[in-house]
Formats: C-alpha cells, sequence, structure tokens
C-alpha cells in the first residue's frame, strides 16, 4: 500500500455509486502505513514527509466517509426492499451495515406503533376526539382507560386523569 493506491481506491470509490471491492487487508495496511511514516517523522523530521502523512490521512478519512455514506444508503435501500446484501464491503463495514437496517426497523416499529399509556380518571369526562383522531369516552372518575400517549398527556396535564 502506497499513497497513489490509495488516492486511485478514492478516486473509484467517489465514480462509482457502489462500493468497490477492497482488498480483505486493505484498511490494516493504510494503517500500517500511517505508522510507518509517523515512524519515519519521530526519527527525522521532514516537513515533506509531514505534509504527506497529513494528506494520507485526510485521503483516507475521506475514503472512509465515501464508503460509510454508501453504507447508510445501501441499508435504507436494503430495508425497503426487504433484502441484505454485502457486497464490496469488509467485516467491520458489514456489522455497521446489518447494525443500521436493525436500528431503521426498530425506528419504523416505534413510530408506526402508537404508544399508549394507562390512566386512572381523577374526574367525570364526556365522550370526546383527542388529538390522534380517535374517539374516547364517556369516562367516569375512578375508572380507568388505556389511550394513545398524545392524549393522555393531554389529560393529565388537565389534572383529569393520572397515569395507572
Amino acid at each position: 500500500m502506497n499513497y497513489s493506491e490509495l488516492s486511485g481506491v478514492l478516486m473509484g470509490e467517489k465514480r462509482s455509486p457502489q462500493l468497490q471491492s477492497l482488498n480483505p487487508l486493505f484498511f490494516e495496511d493504510v494503517q500500517s502505513l500511517v505508522e510507518e511514516y509517523d515512524k519515519r517523522l519521530n526519527e527525522n523530521f521532514d516537513v515533506d514527509l509531514e505534509r504527506s502523512l497529513k494528506n494520507l490521512q485526510r485521503k483516507f478519512e475521506e475514503l472512509q466517509l465515501v464508503r460509510l455514506k454508501k453504507i447508510f444508503l445501501q441499508a435504507l435501500s436494503d430495508f425497503q426492499l426487504n433484502k441484505t446484501s454485502f457486497e464490496g464491503m469488509s467485516d467491520k463495514e458489514r456489522d455497521l451495515y446489518l447494525s443500521l437496517i436493525d436500528y431503521v426497523k426498530k425506528y419504523f416499529n416505534k413510530i408506526s406503533k402508537p404508544s399508549t399509556l394507562k390512566l386512572k380518571v381523577l374526574a367525570q369526562i364526556p365522550k370526546f376526539v383527542g388529538l390522534s383522531g380517535r374517539e374516547y369516552g364517556p369516562f367516569e372518575e375512578g375508572s380507568v382507560a388505556e389511550l394513545d400517549s398524545v392524549d393522555a398527556e393531554l389529560l393529565i396535564s388537565r389534572s383529569v386523569a393520572k397515569q395507572a
């Protein structure tokens, strides 16, 4: 691995909408190259070498961000299509991809199921249409009811119910 190889990989990654397949040891090879530059700098400081190291690190960070963006978009797309595809991913990227799909699933499950709260009614409440659009009531004082959380919070704020 050298600077020009890293530059070539970055250019290829930027030009393609898909993740490019990398050597399985690519990330370790880049890390070794960074360590080699660091070692040479510690032994004998050189402004040009320091500039080269900074450029190498910048290119590597840019490559990681380009790949990360592709992985995020791939995870979202594959979630919508209910499929998985690991093409071009390293082991660590594959783990990230699977975690992202899992988070997206949890997010959609959370927003698609309205949360509810169980309430104890503290005062008589006539029939009403809640903020959620659902119809509730009438409720007698002391009764227990389960409402969408947005509607339950409204009744609690008006001191006509409390969480059971």
